[in-house]
């Protein structure tokens, strides 16, 4: 009697026994350590820049504004 799930993943993924299923589960956490997480660290300082930046041009804003009705010409 053949294993239908088994036969599954043979095909269809690839795995072959717990070695091969350990190896793939290995290199999809090293993967996630050396690709994903470096990425969304990526995303979240751009993000920390972004909003950085957005406060600095809103009080530089605020400022010309407040000069600007400070000094009528």
């Amino acid at each position: 009697m053949d294993n239908p799930i088994g036969r599954l993943l043979d095909t269809t993924l690839g795995f072959r026994g717990r070695q091969n299923l350990l190896a793939w589960a290995f290199a999809g956490g090293l993967a996630y350590y050396f690709i994903y997480l470096p990425e969304q660290r990526k995303i979240e300082e751009r993000k920390v820049i972004y909003e950085q930046r957005r406060k600095h041009y809103e009080e530089k804003g605020v400022a010309a504004a407040k000069d600007a009705v400070a000094k009528p010409q």
